[in-house]
């Protein structure tokens, strides 16, 4: 669980020190967030037993996505939005955004570390992420919609 942490927040503390804008904060969220996904999803194949894993006509998964998940998915959306506006909007202070992207880091490694559970702290953290990616949407649409200053 530590080593995830450090994972997913190592690289938010490199971009810092960097002074990475949003969509660099973003980028290394969604590189982290796809590292610990494939480390846990192997863990979590690699724990059914052997005769599940070995037959496939019987095996069926039920997907549902939290809201953790819908987050995840909104971020792949969020980091090209983000290079896309550092691009068309170089005089945009990007503080904010940085804060949020920092924020946004936090939370998702907060409902990671939860241990899935379906009521408590780690359900508010994955609805603050959720609210944190919408939040960033729209401050991104903001950015992009809004006229020019010259």
């Amino acid at each position: 669980m530590f080593a995830m942490l450090i994972c997913l927040l190592a690289p938010q503390g490199v971009a810092h020190l960097r002074g990475f804008g949003p969509a660099g904060h973003l980028t290394l969220l969604l590189l982290s967030l796809c590292a610990v996904t494939a480390v846990l999803a192997a863990a979590a194949f690699s724990a059914l037993p052997g005769d599940l894993r070995a037959t496939r006509d019987a095996t069926y998964f039920v997907v549902t996505i939290s809201p953790l998940g819908y987050a995840m998915i909104g971020l792949t959306l969020l980091a090209p939005l983000y290079w896309a506006v550092e691009q068309l909007r170089p005089e945009a202070r990007f503080s904010i955004d940085t804060a949020l992207a920092q924020a946004l880091a936090l939370t998702m490694a907060a409902a990671l570390s939860g241990s899935g559970a379906p009521t408590g702290a780690p359900r508010v953290a994955e609805l603050a992420s959720l609210a944190l990616v919408l939040g960033m949407l729209a401050r991104c649409g903001w950015l992009i919609l809004r006229p020019s200053a010259g």
